[in-house]
């Protein structure tokens, strides 16, 4: 035989039970709360290669920045136009020109946008892929 439960009963359980998850979660923000990376990375602008291109053409003044650590596909010549290859964001701390980077590594890409957005108050963009997204048609 199931178990009839009052309306008003169901409805009082349901806000307990929101309340206690509210609470729950307030309080684990609390003791855990985000990282300055983290709230750094939520800010990082991705950028696919239509809008990159409409970048280029536009008359912002931005730094494409080929951030992979040995620098070696940007020396064999493998990089965007008017690229520059640094592997420390600390070179740019004093820019007010926005910045994109990329690299063939996009955890490293990410980690020196996080470092340059703790230094910089120009926009910073990912381009996610690098060079080989660059390269393909379309």
């Amino acid at each position: 035989m199931p178990i009839e439960i009052n309306k008003r009963v169901f409805i009082l359980i349901a806000i307990i039970i929101g309340v206690v998850g509210l609470v729950i979660s307030l309080v684990a923000q609390y003791y855990h709360p985000l990282s300055e990376d983290t709230v750094l990375e939520m800010k990082i602008k991705v950028i696919d290669k239509p809008n990159l291109i409409a970048l280029y053409q536009s008359n912002v003044s931005i730094i494409i920045v080929d951030c992979s650590e040995s620098g070696a596909y940007y020396k064999a010549g493998y990089r965007l136009p008017s690229a520059v290859w640094f592997s420390v964001p600390s070179a740019f701390y004093n820019t007010n020109k926005s910045v994109v980077v990329y690299s063939n590594d996009d955890n490293v890409s990410r980690v020196y946008c996080v470092d340059l957005l703790k230094h910089i108050k120009s926009d910073v963009y990912l381009f996610k892929g690098g060079y080989a997204v660059w390269n393909k048609e379309g």
